[in-house]
């Protein structure tokens, strides 16, 4: 079971799927902001059944997926997915279990990095990548994937790019 806010996920939920797509199950319905550990948790213990295996496609609600990015042709195809342009908006990087912040990882010791976006014609929708580096630098194939509104989740108009 994994402990999101007042989000549970147990073996016995049911799976919803985005778009009533069977190879992207939605993770929540909601974008919870998690602890660390209940990430890694999430990133290292998903279930099979509870994983993307292909990226979701116009995503414009809150929402959050488990996403293994080895079955994507590339690994940041995921930010292809028709929802217009997104501008960087920064990183968080945090250290695993680790009192200090070393330059170098040992081994066994892992970062999460958190990506943001801020969607360039919808400042109020915004999307997360959150992904687990090890100690030589390789990113887990899983990584969560959210699309954020601040509000509520509206209807909005997306523009091709070009």
């Amino acid at each position: 079971m994994y402990l999101l806010g007042l989000f549970f996920l147990s073996s016995g939920d049911v799976i919803q799927h985005f778009n009533g797509n069977r190879n992207c199950p939605l993770f929540s319905s909601c974008a919870p902001t998690c602890s660390t550990k209940e990430i890694v948790s999430i990133l290292i213990c998903s279930e099979e059944d509870k994983v993307c295996t292909e990226r979701p496609i116009a995503c414009r609600r809150n929402a959050s997926f488990v996403l293994d990015t080895s079955c994507l042709d590339n690994r940041d195809d995921y930010k292809a997915d028709d929802n217009g342009s997104f501008h960087h908006h920064g990183k968080k990087v945090e250290h695993m279990e680790l009192d200090s912040k070393p330059d170098i990882l040992q081994e066994g010791q892992y970062k999460l990095l958190r990506t943001y976006w801020v969607h360039n014609s919808h400042p109020q929708f915004k999307r997360r990548a959150i992904e687990l580096e090890d100690s030589r630098g390789n990113l887990s194939p899983i990584m969560m994937l959210q699309y954020i509104f601040d509000g509520d989740p509206e209807s909005i108009n997306i523009k091709p790019h070009g």
